[in-house]
């Protein structure tokens, strides 16, 4: 039988064998390390752990992650400079009413207007935490130049305030009317005539909407009777001293970072006949809308909201004072 081949290492196929491993010089044995001293075990142990983390910590985040660690920790540090700097105010301050909306003086809306002797119940709970404030006013007013069979005759007035609660979404009729069982079949929108109260142009834009009720739907919609199919509502938003018609527009008003102060009211109006059982057309409905705001708002805006101009002189709490008064 033949030997297998070797090398100085051993055989070249198969595992070495005893005869075929060189003879190798025993190292000694390593010392062990010495002990790490330590103050009572706790604090080194706590020591080491914390290590260990932050260790983990830096081993696992990337670049990136420390790219927008010292974005956002710049950030912080210049934000209260720049808003010192360039006067910027990132958190609105509330504006209260001159007086609530709920006393306002009904003697300024004649010889022309008077209350309808049917008003609409007072909201519940439930109501006003969905309507989102507790300012608000809510009228069925009759105009004494129109006949009571005329669809224009009475005007059901709805305006909210809000103010303080940053980031509020506003309520639009689109979606609140809607919720109550009416069903959206038309949007536009139209700029009335109404001088000296700050409009541009001398006109309000106002946003308009179409809606219809049917079967026992129609008895949800305050005022109506199972007569009323359809009805028109018209809305807009005066918005810290602008007057706006959708939501966007109001949280762009809201958002400018160069005014200290912020607020939004909402007047909402449509229109019947002294029984509610017809309601006006979209003409009429724009031209009852125009007389009645050439009223309402002179009223509203002497009376009760904030003076913009005065709140924002010069930013101060003296010029929010004058701005109540």
């Amino acid at each position: 039988m033949k030997t297998p081949a070797t090398t100085n290492d051993g055989p070249l196929h198969g595992p070495p064998t005893a005869e075929a491993q060189p003879d190798r010089p025993v190292r000694p044995a390593e010392a062990p390390a010495p002990a790490v001293p330590r103050t009572g075990g706790r604090l080194s142990a706590g020591l080491q752990s914390c290590l260990n983390g932050l260790g983990s910590v830096v081993r696992g985040s990337s670049v990136r992650f420390y790219v927008c660690l010292a974005c956002l920790l710049l950030s912080a540090a210049t934000m209260d400079v720049l808003a010192r700097r360039f006067q910027l105010y990132f958190q609105k301050q509330s504006v209260p009413l001159k007086r609530p909306l709920a006393v306002m003086d009904q003697s300024k809306l004649l010889p022309e207007y008077r209350l309808h002797t049917r008003q609409p119940d007072t909201l519940s709970e439930d109501a006003v935490e969905s309507l989102g404030t507790e300012e608000y006013l809510n009228w069925s007013i009759v105009d004494l130049d129109r006949e009571r069979d005329d669809p224009t005759c009475v005007a059901h007035l709805l305006i909210s305030y809000y103010t303080g609660k940053p980031n509020l979404v506003p309520h639009v009729p689109e979606e609140c009317i809607r919720a109550a069982g009416a069903a959206l079949v038309g949007l536009g929108r139209a700029r009335i005539p109404v001088a000296g109260v700050g409009a541009p142009d001398g006109r309000i834009p106002v946003r308009m909407c179409d809606f219809e009720l049917a079967g026992a739907n129609q008895a949800s919609l305050p005022g109506a009777s199972t007569r009323v199919a359809t009805f028109k509502v018209l809305y807009f938003f005066h918005v810290n001293g602008e007057y706006k018609t959708t939501r966007n527009e109001v949280r762009l008003a809201q958002s400018n970072l160069f005014h200290r102060y912020a607020y939004y009211a909402k007047v909402e109006v449509r229109f019947t006949d002294y029984s509610f059982r017809r309601n006006a057309s979209e003409e009429a409905s724009i031209a009852a809308t125009g007389k009645l705001l050439r009223k309402i708002m002179p009223v509203l805006l002497e009376d009760h909201l904030a003076d913009w101009e005065a709140l924002n002189s010069d930013g101060t709490d003296e010029a929010a004072g004058r701005a109540q008064r």
